[in-house]
């Protein structure tokens, strides 16, 4: 079973602070301002419901990448995200458990191995219930700090494409 849904994803980024240690504070916040994004995006999704109880929301990004959102119906807390590749990037899955690191390998534009390891601070689950999920996690890459994700999903039913 699946339901054409209308995602709103409100992301934001903050790429690792590369400030060393003796700079003044301004400087400092002047990094973490720069190096911050935040985006809001509305696009169509699908929510699917398989038979072996995997859960699926599948959207476009702000970027025009595929996302999948995926979890089973019996662990809603261990979530599996896919971002879909790019010219410059290849597709990606990380998983992310509350309080958890997990790691996954990724590849660079040369096909060079990178270990990719995420740490979820929060999970909060809520899609089959009320539409909602959130998501903040960093992510390592090679065992140093890359970015810090604040991720606020929503959904809901697409009442003018019915299936």
């Amino acid at each position: 079973m699946h339901y054409n849904v209308i995602v709103t994803s409100d992301i934001r980024l903050q790429h690792a602070n590369p400030a060393q240690a003796g700079i003044p504070s301004e400087i400092k916040n002047l990094f973490k301002e720069l190096l911050s994004t935040s985006t809001r995006a509305t696009s169509e999704g699908v929510l699917r419901s398989r038979k072996n109880g995997r859960i699926e929301l599948t959207y476009k990004s702000d970027d025009g990448r595929d996302m999948t959102i995926s979890f089973m119906k019996t662990e809603p807390t261990l979530i599996a995200l896919t971002r879909g590749e790019t010219l410059f990037e290849n597709a990606v899955t990380i998983y992310l458990e509350e309080g958890q690191r997990h790691r996954s390998v990724s590849y660079d534009m040369r096909g060079e191995r990178i270990e990719v390891t995420v740490v979820a601070e929060k999970v909060d689950n809520r899609l089959l219930k009320s539409g909602k999920l959130v998501l903040n996690y960093s992510v390592y890459v090679c065992g140093v700090c890359a970015e810090i994700n604040e991720m606020n999903i929503s959904i809901v039913r697409d009442t003018d494409n019915k299936n």
